[in-house]
């Protein structure tokens, strides 16, 4: 038995390394094509958006069979029987597409998610266990199910897009391509570059509006709909041009020119006044007071969220939906914990004298 039990144990272990080589040697074979062949489209690949699971549904305890059709199997019937000691969640599919196709469906809780692989017509049933206070939550949100349209490598390559896509990998083509398919951007190139104004032409008060062609830009543009991913002012200090901002290093204050060297070179920025009513009454001596007493001040990641979260609906773009964020604090809780309090969770306790925020 000791024998069989190692065996196993040897056999599972192989088959891990297997799939972690396989992964591995995959991802590298696209990494390679995209940096032998930088002119080659990377939506041929693979396409971030298309990693996003698809939500199908939402089933709760002993209710109710819940009916949904996903992309391979046209009708589905859901039900979960059980209790707060466990339970049986049960699929059924029918009326496949074609032969050879399967789903993916990914149904989870607060706490726990299951991958099931849909390949033949049929029932499926999955054993549940609860860990602590998972139950009470199955009861007040149910189970979600989503589907990974894009199936398990198709994922793999997707995941690896919107990994370059949101680090220092992407471009700003490849970036340019997502909001043009994605945000109905337009993107006109200019007959004239950079303009480089004089000193004299720059007042306190001007609007500085930047979008930087990067992993941050998009994060920013496409979560909020806006077409900027950072703003700034100019601000004369002791007849010296500066711009005043708050950036991941801080509230500061640069000289003019110093900051203009230091943009990437597909930076776009656009400097807008202030209307003729509104520039006569700004006052550059209480706007400096005030940013002296900010100036050094941190830059404020923990009110980053509402960038995205500011109405009670219709905050995210399509596909993502509300009904995501619960699950994926939950489990971005359970995968870093301080990654989860220090946006959301000291966001929310800044509102409001309340304890210490778990999602789960």
């Amino acid at each position: 038995q000791n024998f069989r039990t190692n065996r196993t144990m040897i056999h599972k272990t192989l088959n891990f390394i297997l799939l972690y080589v396989s992964i591995c040697t995959a991802l590298d074979t696209i990494q390679e094509f995209h940096r032998q062949h930088p002119d080659k489209s990377r939506w041929h690949w693979g396409d971030p958006y298309n990693g996003i699971p698809v939500m199908l549904g939402t089933l709760f305890p002993n209710q109710n069979p819940i009916e949904f059709s996903a992309g391979c199997f046209q009708n589905y019937t859901a039900t979960f029987s059980g209790d707060s000691n466990g339970g049986t969640l049960t699929l059924t599919a029918q009326n496949a597409a074609n032969f050879y196709c399967t789903d993916l469906l990914l149904i989870l809780d607060m706490q726990t998610w299951y991958a099931k692989e849909i390949y033949m017509h049929g029932t499926y049933n999955e054993q549940v266990s609860w860990k602590t206070g998972e139950w009470d939550a199955v009861l007040q949100n149910g189970f979600q199910i989503f589907e990974i349209r894009s199936g398990i490598m198709g994922e793999l390559v997707d995941l690896y897009e919107f990994y370059s896509l949101m680090t220092a990998e992407s471009d700003p083509e490849y970036v340019m391509q997502f909001l043009t398919k994605h945000s109905n951007w337009d993107f006109t190139p200019r007959s004239q570059g950079f303009i480089n104004l004089n000193h004299s032409e720059v007042m306190s008060g001007d609007y500085i509006a930047v979008m930087e062609l990067d992993g941050d830009s998009l994060l920013i543009t496409y979560g909020t709909g806006s077409k900027t991913d950072h703003v700034a002012m100019a601000l004369w200090i002791d007849s010296e041009l500066y711009v005043i901002e708050s950036c991941t290093k801080g509230v500061r204050r640069t000289p003019w020119d110093d900051w203009m060297d230091n943009r990437p070179d597909w930076s776009m920025i656009g400097l807008l006044r202030l209307r003729p009513d509104l520039l006569k009454k700004f006052n550059s001596t209480a706007a400096y007071e005030h940013f002296i007493q900010l100036e050094g001040n941190e830059y404020g990641w923990q009110n980053f969220v509402y960038g995205w979260i500011d109405t009670p609906s219709l905050n995210f773009p399509p596909p993502l939906l509300s009904q995501n964020v619960p699950i994926a604090l939950a489990l971005v809780e359970q995968m870093k914990p301080d990654i989860a309090n220090l946006k959301p969770g000291d966001t929310l306790e800044m509102k409001g004298p309340i304890p210490k925020i778990r999602y789960t």
